[in-house]
């Protein structure tokens, strides 16, 4: 009787874990993000353990309503490169700054994420990424964001919370965070060598849609279609 108790109280622990929208991301979950669990959140995780192609990548983890997905830009000649194994980490992206300008938005060697949202006209995004990467001095990638592909200047850039930390001898783990003050239904996230070359070993990817108060969001529903999302 004790033992279909307990079996019971597990299995309603994790219905209840279900049920609020808890999920882990993987060995490379070092830093969840602060709302992980609220309402109006998504999660994915790419580990890149085994070589799919250069577009479509779908995610090993996903907590999303929409399909993101992983494109890398360029090819070999370009200096986008899959490594099976480096170091100690399996599975890696190398991604080139080559020749382009910092405004250049058709550049030949990129990682290009197509992330979608809960499809809310809610005025707050919150966006926090997780990245495990080498590069030289440990410098942490940039890491930019266009809200439906809008390449307007400025362009959202992330920030890096922290310092990155160091795992073993050449890999590092760095968090990344940004508001923006409007909810977009999808946006593409470029991820970039600060300088030279970067290996993306893990990207983990955490998003919440912000609703306004209850009492505001009365208030304004007889403007509700005349709001922009900008």
């Amino acid at each position: 009787m004790k033992s279909a108790i307990s079996l019971s109280l597990v299995l309603a622990m994790v219905m209840a874990g279900s049920a609020l929208g808890v999920v882990t991301l993987g060995e490379d979950d070092l830093a969840p993000a602060p709302f992980r669990g609220e309402e109006g959140t998504t999660a994915q995780a790419w580990y890149f353990d085994q070589y799919t192609g250069t577009t479509g990548i779908v995610p090993d983890i996903v907590e999303s309503p929409g399909a993101p997905v992983v494109d890398m830009i360029g090819g070999f000649l370009d200096n986008t490169v899959y490594l099976p194994t480096d170091y100690d980490q399996r599975g890696v992206w190398i991604v080139d700054a080559g020749t382009a300008q910092q405004g250049d938005w058709q550049r030949t060697s990129e990682m290009r994420i197509f992330l979608p949202n809960v499809e809310q006209e809610n005025p707050i995004k919150k966006i926090w990424m997780q990245i495990v990467y080498y590069a030289q001095e440990g410098k942490a990638p940039n890491v930019y964001v266009l809200p439906e592909g809008d390449d307007t200047q400025p362009v959202p850039k992330m920030e890096v919370v922290g310092d990155p930390t160091p795992l073993g001898d050449m890999y590092y783990h760095a968090v990344f965070e940004l508001e923006l003050p409007f909810n977009p239904f999808w946006e593409y996230v470029y991820i970039r060598p600060r300088d030279c070359q970067v290996y993306i070993d893990s990207v983990l990817l955490e998003t919440q849609c912000i609703p306004e108060p209850l009492t505001l969001g009365l208030l304004g529903l007889g403007g509700l279609f005349l709001r922009r999302r900008r």
